[in-house]
């Protein structure tokens, strides 16, 4: 519903635009470089006025979206049950936080990596990225057999190679801890970025629809098979598997957050913003980004068919994923008054354990209904409290005791010391 996915700063924002350290020892080759010479653009980002100077008030506001967005992805999965009354903003479907997620981390790793010069930086890209999202997930898996959740060899094995989205069977992508399928979408992004930023300033115009085209190949494929949705009894492939989970079904979000993050960069990084403007476009991108979840989004779901693998596609990617591009490009420059309170250190902070948040919450939720007995007579209110207040305890614990140290060992395992300015980190927590 990452950030910040399934950055890099506030979480890891592993690189600055000028690139890592690199080894001082001679290559024996390497491949040409992914980003063309530095545009006008490119030498904002080093001048004082430009953005290496005025980045963690800019992207700070992208790390606070991040809560936000985690937190709606909570809301989805807390209503009708633990005391939350299943009314509570039913007319908003706040499960569409996953493609807020899925553009902010395309835009976040262009951003972090304008380019990637050799197959050393590539290495080490990947490092870092599952530094950054693996050993949080394992944690969260050994949570999960803890609590009573048997091994089962399949699932299991791929729940440890963080690949279960991959699988269109609901007894893989929804296993164990069920919310981490979008982690494992979001490590098939990882797989594809260093393709798809080759030469992206010239080729983001074609790779951006072909990854549309790619896309709707899903419930293309979904319909063409007539396969089921996602319901209980159902063991075999299902619509949810391959237009929901798909790497390649949630594709276009990501890129679509790559080319916003491009033309952030290129067209509007480092240049004055009249404070005017920004007052005036935070609420609107604000407002259409809302309008579309709780007003747009539910009419959409009244007039499609509620078989259809193409509508469902539409719904949990197309329709929300361009205003959460423009809400992005717009909050990035962080002068209006909605990144000014998404800027502030709290929310900051939460936006950096909105990973954690996501990875723990739903765990949470299931072992709190298997002591549902336990917590009967508390007043009415107090079970939402305290599920809060452990869901805040074990994602501070996360963040802190596994995520961080993770992070740090992998960059000093590949010789990464450069300080890491805070920002918004691009993993999505998803729901």
């Amino acid at each position: 519903m990452t950030a910040e996915v399934m950055p890099q700063a506030s979480h890891d924002f592993e690189r600055t635009v000028s690139g890592v350290a690199t080894s001082t020892h001679p290559k024996p080759f390497s491949y040409p470089s992914i980003a063309p010479r530095p545009t006008e653009a490119d030498k904002r980002l080093h001048s004082k006025d430009g953005l290496t100077m005025g980045r963690t008030q800019k992207l700070d506001a992208l790390t606070g979206l991040r809560f936000f967005a985690a937190a709606t992805i909570v809301v989805h999965h807390v209503r009708g049950t633990l005391g939350v009354p299943a009314e509570f903003f039913a007319n908003s479907d706040f499960s569409q936080g996953v493609s807020i997620f899925f553009v902010l981390s395309g835009f976040i790793l262009i951003f972090a990596n304008r380019e990637l010069k050799s197959w050393a930086e590539t290495g080490a890209f990947y490092v870092k990225r599952i530094a950054r999202i693996w050993p949080s997930h394992f944690v969260v898996l050994m949570a999960a057999l803890a609590i009573g959740f048997p091994i089962v060899q399949g699932p299991f094995l791929a729940n440890l190679a963080l690949i279960q989205a991959w699988n269109p069977v609901g007894d893989y992508f929804f296993s164990y801890n069920a919310v981490s399928w979008s982690i494992s979408t979001e490590l098939g992004f990882y797989l594809a970025f260093p393709l798809l930023l080759y030469r992206f300033e010239r080729t983001w115009f074609w790779k951006l629809p072909l990854t549309l085209i790619i896309a709707l190949s899903m419930p293309a494929y979904a319909s063409w098979i007539d396969a089921p949705f996602y319901g209980a009894g159902v063991t075999g492939p299902v619509v949810q598997g391959f237009v929901m989970t798909s790497p390649l079904a949630r594709l276009f979000e990501f890129t679509l957050g790559m080319s916003a993050g491009h033309l952030w960069v290129k067209h509007l990084s480092g240049r004055h913003i009249p404070s005017l403007v920004a007052w005036i476009a935070e609420p609107l991108a604000a407002a259409l980004l809302f309008y579309d979840v709780t007003i747009f989004l539910p009419r959409i779901l009244q007039m499609l068919p509620e078989t259809s693998a193409f509508s469902f596609w539409a719904i949990m990617a197309a329709v929300p994923a361009i205003p959460s591009a423009l809400a992005i490009i717009v909050l990035a420059s962080g002068k209006g008054p909605i990144s000014w309170l998404l800027s502030r250190r709290p929310i900051v902070y939460l936006g950096e354990i909105s990973f954690a948040i996501y990875l723990t919450h739903q765990l949470i939720q299931t072992w709190f209904r298997q002591h549902e007995a336990s917590f009967a007579g508390l007043p009415e209110g107090a079970l939402i409290a305290l599920y809060v207040c452990t869901v805040a305890a074990c994602s501070v614990a996360l963040y802190h005791v596994v995520e961080r140290p993770c992070q740090r060992a992998a960059k000093a395992a590949i010789g990464y010391s450069r300080r890491i300015p805070r920002t918004a980190a691009a993993d999505a927590p998803t729901a």
